[in-house]
């Protein structure tokens, strides 16, 4: 499983950073647990329609894992705009509880073993 967690004010950069460092470590098909709840500031839909379309281009070279958001109510609605963008095949869910993600990650990863 990957865990990322989003804090203050984050780039498109580093946004490039979190993807490259993925695709260097051969973690395409992991489970992924974003945690964007401690966000201070917009990423801007352009971004995330950005950050949706590279994940896109990565999702035909090979399957991706599931996704789950912890979000918090100033970064909801930019979690519900990436999920909304982002047409890739594969279990996405957006929680409020970092707990609760990770139950239903480790669910998911049941289901498939």
């Amino acid at each position: 499983m990957v865990l990322a967690v989003a804090k203050g004010e984050v780039t498109s950069a580093e946004f490039g950073k979190y993807i490259a460092a993925l695709d260097e470590a051969g973690a395409r098909g992991y489970a992924k647990l974003f945690d964007v709840s401690g966000l201070t500031g917009s990423l801007g839909d352009a971004l995330l329609q950005t950050v949706a379309r590279a994940v896109e281009m990565k999702a035909t070279q090979g399957a991706l894992g599931p996704i789950a958001i912890v979000a918090s109510v100033g970064s909801s609605a930019q979690a519900h705009f990436y999920a909304h963008a982002a047409t890739v095949d594969r279990p996405l869910k957006i929680f409020s509880d970092l707990d609760e993600a990770r139950r239903w990650l480790e669910s998911m990863a049941n289901q498939t073993s």
